[in-house]
């Protein structure tokens, strides 16, 4: 028969029982962790819906903003093709405009041609026509300086007894023979003064009796009436009269330098100095010979 193997009894001495205290804190400690967990787990709960919420909202903000660019591309492209048709329809006025222009260059080509042509025939036709003019006037005379009414109602038959008289009659071999005299407007008076007596307009007969009256007139160098200076010219068209009165300023610059000159038809000057003979086409070329003492152009 087998042998019993007796029972051994506890050993109480070695066997520990737990005290209350640190079962209850070991609870305590269970159940804060679960505590713990499951505040965790509820705070993991709500950051997974503020998550889940936010998303929604960049969702409908994208969902947003696409159909706001969409919009904006729809006007962007409805506006560029405005802007294609405005350009086309701008491309064919330019083209039209380039080809007016042009046309209308090639019509002022044109008539600069013609203008240019038109005014070298109104030049060359204004020139003959005061030629004509100056020789129609080549028996006037122009007197300056007679005292008004002095020549009565008959005033070439004034002038026609006159003049010898003045002048000396040992220049008129024949009878001065005067076809009409008349008095022309004079120029605007001085400030306080009586107005100058007005030009006389003498015509002879004889364009050589009007030679004789300047000559006389210029060897005679002054001629008077009464108390008055009076003056003989010759008649001039106003565009030649207008061109020779623009050496008046020179004319006084050579008295007082004592250089003797004289005008040439239509309008030009000469001057006599130390011998010499010096032509000038324009009042400038006089003024730069005396300030120079050299002439521009000799003729």
């Amino acid at each position: 028969m087998p042998q019993k193997i007796p029972k051994l009894k506890p050993n109480c001495s070695r066997t520990r029982r737990t005290p209350p205290t640190t079962r209850q804190a070991k609870l305590k400690l269970k159940m804060d962790t679960a505590n713990v967990n499951a505040g965790g787990a509820s705070a993991n709960l709500i950051a997974s819906s503020a998550q889940a919420e936010s998303n929604g909202k960049i969702l409908e903000a994208i969902h947003s903003l696409r159909a706001d660019v969409t919009t904006r591309n729809d006007e962007i492209l409805a506006a560029i093709s405005e802007i294609k048709t405005d350009l086309s329809s701008y491309s064919g006025r330019l083209t039209q405009a380039e080809d007016r222009i042009g046309e209308t260059e090639d019509n002022v080509t044109v008539l600069h041609n013609t203008v240019n042509g038109m005014e070298k025939v109104i030049t060359a036709l204004t020139e003959k026509v005061d030629d004509l003019e100056n020789r129609d006037r080549r028996s006037n005379l122009r007197v300056i300086g007679l005292p008004e009414n002095a020549e009565g109602r008959d005033v070439e038959s004034f002038l026609e007894k006159w003049i010898p008289e003045v002048l000396g009659p040992e220049n008129f071999p024949t009878p001065l023979v005067i076809e009409r005299a008349h008095r022309i407007p004079g120029g605007r008076p001085k400030p306080n003064s009586p107005p100058p007596p007005r030009p006389l307009i003498v015509t002879f007969l004889n364009f050589r009796d009007k030679v004789r009256v300047m000559q006389a007139a210029r060897a005679k160098e002054k001629v008077i009436y009464g108390t008055r200076h009076i003056m003989f010219f010759p008649d001039f068209s106003a565009e030649v009269t207008k061109r020779r009165m623009k050496y008046g300023e020179v004319k006084q610059q050579l008295r007082t330098r004592g250089i003797q000159f004289g005008l040439i038809f239509p309008a030009r000057m000469y001057t006599l100095h130390n011998g010499k003979r010096r032509v000038f086409n324009t009042p400038e070329e006089v003024e730069s010979f005396i300030r120079d003492g050299k002439d521009t152009d000799n003729g």
